[in-house]
């Protein structure tokens, strides 16, 4: 069993559920710096017309931004759009009705969030959603070189690098739109949750 730091990320991607189920002790990075382009603000889903991206837009980003400090833009009413591409998505899939309720609220105000604190929100409601009891500790400070700790802070990355390479291990399962397109791996845990139900924890494992 391994210590990880992690990244906080929107929905995560499969393979950051895996390493956290397969860890003993677990941090979250809080003090870091705003990245753009990552997991961080972004999620991936399988629509009709593909893989597609989930963006938060977030208020006045760059790389001087700590983490923590981020609001989303709500003028770009990304809530609603966000929700009815995961309806969109997921709608038919056999446990979707079973799971959606317990994000769907999150998704039907317009007031902003903070980025990092949203985000945990959610990973915690994807874990009680698995029947999962884990602990997600948060940094006191950056850790320039965790000592003790592997550092996956930026191990997942959503642009460029082949996404099975990101997981522990690949094992196809059924997706929406499977007549349309080959399976797609490490898309976000909501693929996963909403596709296999029950059976989603014993995949990550």
């Amino acid at each position: 069993m391994q210590k990880i730091l992690l990244s906080t990320a929107y929905f995560p991607c499969i393979a950051w559920f895996q390493h956290i189920i397969a860890a003993n002790e677990i941090y979250l990075e809080g003090h870091e710096n705003y990245t753009k382009q990552t997991y961080r603000n972004r999620t991936k889903i399988m629509t009709a017309q593909g893989v597609q991206d989930l963006i938060i837009p977030v208020l006045h980003a760059s790389k001087k931004d700590k983490i923590k400090s981020l609001l989303s833009d709500e003028n770009q009413q990304w809530k609603g759009k966000h929700w009815n591409a995961i309806q969109s998505a997921y709608g038919k899939a056999p446990f979707f009705i079973h799971y959606a309720w317990k994000f769907e609220h999150l998704f039907k105000d317009n007031s902003p969030v903070h980025l990092y604190t949203f985000n945990v929100t959610l990973i915690q409601l994807i874990l009680k959603s698995l029947k999962v009891e884990i602990e997600l500790k948060e940094t006191s400070d950056f850790w320039v070189q965790p000592e003790a700790f592997k550092d996956l802070r930026n191990a997942f990355n959503a642009k460029g690098m082949p996404q099975e390479q990101e997981l522990l291990t690949v094992k196809p399962y059924y997706q929406s739109f499977s007549e349309k397109y080959p399976f797609a791996p490490n898309l976000s845990i909501l693929d996963l949750l909403f596709h296999q139900g029950p059976a989603a924890l014993d995949y990550l494992k």
